[in-house]
């Protein structure tokens, strides 16, 4: 089973979708602006250099865009 990128895997949202994958069995890759721990991912919408890398090999990704992102 490939992996689902959780775009804010350490805040509320994410954290939780992060966590209830997981329990299913699914791999997940955290991203996070900062990356605290060996298995997070660095993402930023504003650093467009951190979304390719981020994206890479994910089957799918949970995202919330940023308010006012389009």
């Amino acid at each position: 089973m490939r992996e689902v990128l959780v775009l804010g895997a350490t805040g509320t949202t994410g954290s939780r979708v992060a966590a209830a994958l997981t329990s299913q069995g699914v791999p997940v890759r955290a991203a996070t602006r900062t990356p605290r721990e060996p298995a997070q991912v660095r993402f930023d919408w504003a650093d467009r250099d951190t979304h390719k890398v981020a994206l890479d090999g994910a089957a799918a990704v949970y995202l919330v865009a940023p308010i006012g992102a389009a």
